[in-house]
């Protein structure tokens, strides 16, 4: 028997999922936990084009590019009324220009070349609707 662990089907498929509102990888190599000074990039998608969008972040995370993601899913659009889905691409910290930069550079090379939003993590829990960084 194989020790590898396999994900469901719907890990991948955001675009269907109805067991939960949020799908999330942290990269097995580094622990990471949402603070006052972690943020995200945010990449929106809409049903058509979230799934293969998804795919492409699962495996930044995999090979280290990244160290956390999450997509709001078939769920999180029917409940929250949205009309696309969004996937949030962590960094430790907001101040860190040079990692968050990092990483929107990894995400660029990946093929998302649209401007992207930064929003500090401290901003989405206090309902404050402000960017960081738009790149």
């Amino acid at each position: 028997m194989s020790s590898e662990r396999t994900m469901p089907d719907s890990f991948l498929f955001p675009s269907t999922a109805l067991d939960a509102t949020w799908l999330g990888l942290t990269s097995p190599r580094q622990a990471f936990t949402s603070t006052d000074a972690s943020g995200k990039w945010l990449i929106f998608r809409p049903s058509a084009m979230v799934d293969q969008a998804w795919i492409q972040v699962l495996a930044l995370i995999s090979t280290g590019g990244l160290i956390c993601a999450k997509v709001s899913t078939r769920r999180g659009i029917v409940l929250g009324g949205y009309a696309d889905h969004v996937i949030c691409v962590y960094t430790r910290d907001w101040r860190d220009t040079e990692d968050v930069m990092k990483v929107r550079g990894v995400l660029r090379v990946a093929g998302f070349v649209e401007v992207l939003r930064y929003k500090r993590d401290l901003d989405t829990r206090l309902g404050i609707e402000r960017f960081v960084y738009e790149v």
